[in-house]
């Protein structure tokens, strides 16, 4: 089941966002450009595909002729799309003098952080080659002639094959028996198919691969980031490595920060949702999942230049219907909380306006033309009410700060204990519907045997 995630916290989302300007995102949306599978007769189905930058941005000053765009039914739904807050239901606002929150602290960013930043999401799985030997996770370039009897078999020759080590693309002993090698070394592989392997000639045959290594490439890591790469990846703003790490070091401390103030402001909204009673209207639960959708579809096509409709459709294969439907329950407890956000600032003349949303702005550290950008206005304006019903609600409340560490913990074990308590719940829905269906049919035979 899909939810809509609780629009308290969009600002973490937002300070990623903000890395973007030295975290080696690019202008150029990417595309994968499917090149089908390969079977190899060696191992398991491998990807053939690869990842290619799409498109050029137009220059600046630029003018494209102006061509009409023809959206498809679902694409025009979520193009439709107009959140306007209706009546929420019955609410009644609960006793919010005693509220007591645990929550953590900003967790502190470690150089541990900032490199795993860089190897994940600078450098993105590109590699580089290298003269070492082959170790695990290198992608080794080989041929290879696969021999039973002597003799070669169908499927099991390549050339010039990506083989990533580690992956298990190729029968147990391939990828271990690379290891230690390097580039032009030639290896004599002997093997045994899997008994179960799936085809009769080749089941547990006993196989010998000869397998040249043409070349090793190797994941490049935060180690690999020079003053060039730095000033490559950020267009200039950062010149050296030192400036590109000191850059993602406050970006990720900004959203840091952000999380946890979003769960501060978030949880304080929880409680005062638990405390207030509402019976909220279907026509808020749909103004919520406007909401969530328009502003998914904008923040898509703003990071990757497609919308929702491509990702439903191509990705999810639905519906825009079916998967509108799978978010309403997820919606249920989210409109609740908006209509209680919603009620309170009304209660307490609390509104979005260009003071409030500075307030904001300046609180979380974002510049405004980003938040714009990968914001709709609706979104932005319902983001806004919830961060100052959650400041005013945590004025009057206790607060008891723990480690970024401890939370986590603590959110580990109650995720699973609610895991357990319905694994149990349904363990025991289950068994009760059996002992139902075993008293119907001892009660059917009763009933035929008195006949």
């Amino acid at each position: 089941m899909k939810k809509i995630k609780n629009i308290a916290v969009p600002a973490a989302a937002l300070a990623v966002a903000a890395a973007c300007v030295f975290g080696g995102c690019s202008s150029k949306p990417a595309e994968t450009s499917a090149a089908g599978t390969e079977t190899s007769a060696a191992g398991e189905t491998a990807a053939a595909g690869e990842t290619t930058a799409a498109g050029e941005t137009a220059a600046a000053g630029e003018t494209a002729a102006a061509q009409p765009e023809t959206l498809s039914a679902d694409a025009q739904a979520i193009a439709d799309l107009n959140p306007v807050k209706p009546d929420l239901g019955t609410i009644k606002l609960g006793d919010f003098s005693n509220i007591s929150l645990t929550v953590p602290e900003p967790q502190v960013i470690t150089d541990d952080d900032v490199n795993v930043y860089i190897t994940d999401y600078v450098f993105q799985g590109k590699t580089k080659d290298v003269e070492d030997a082959i170790k695990e996770g290198d992608t080794a370039n080989i041929n290879f002639v696969g021999k039973i009897d002597g003799e070669a078999f169908e499927g099991g020759t390549g050339e010039n094959y990506d083989l990533v080590i580690g992956s298990h693309t190729f029968i147990d002993g391939f990828e271990d028996g690379l290891i230690g090698a390097k580039a032009g070394e030639k290896r004599s592989l002997n093997l045994k198919f899997p008994e179960d392997y799936g085809h009769d000639d080749l089941n547990g045959k006993d196989t010998v691969f000869e397998v040249t290594v043409n070349s090793v490439k190797r994941p490049m890591t935060h180690e690999d980031l020079t003053d060039e790469v730095a000033d490559q990846y950020s267009a200039g703003t950062y010149k050296t490595a030192d400036e590109y790490r000191k850059g993602v070091r406050e970006a990720l401390e900004l959203s840091a920060f952000a999380i946890a103030k979003g769960e501060l402001y978030g949880s304080a909204i929880e409680a005062a949702t638990s405390l207030s009673e509402t019976e909220i209207s279907d026509a808020c639960i749909d103004w919520q999942m406007d909401l969530y959708l328009q502003n998914y579809d904008n923040s898509l096509k703003q990071t990757y230049g497609f919308g929702l409709a491509d990702l439903i459709n191509n990705m999810y294969q639905q519906s825009y219907e079916d998967f509108r439907a799978d978010l309403k329950e997820g919606a249920e407890e989210t409109a609740r909380q908006a209509a209680i956000v919603n009620t309170i600032a009304e209660k307490e003349g609390l509104e979005f306006n260009d003071d409030t949303l500075k307030q904001y702005l300046d609180e979380y550290g974002y510049e405004e033309e980003l938040v714009r950008k990968n914001t709709t206005d609706a979104w932005l304006e319902q983001t806004v009410l919830q961060y100052l019903v959650g400041k005013h609600l945590v004025e009057n409340a206790k607060v008891n700060y723990i480690s970024y560490e401890e939370f986590e913990k603590q959110e580990l074990a109650k995720a699973e204990a609610e895991a357990a308590a319905a694994e149990a719940e349904t363990a025991e829905s289950e068994s009760a519907a059996e002992t139902e269906a075993a008293e119907a049919e001892s009660e059917s035979e009763s009933e035929s045997a008195a006949q």
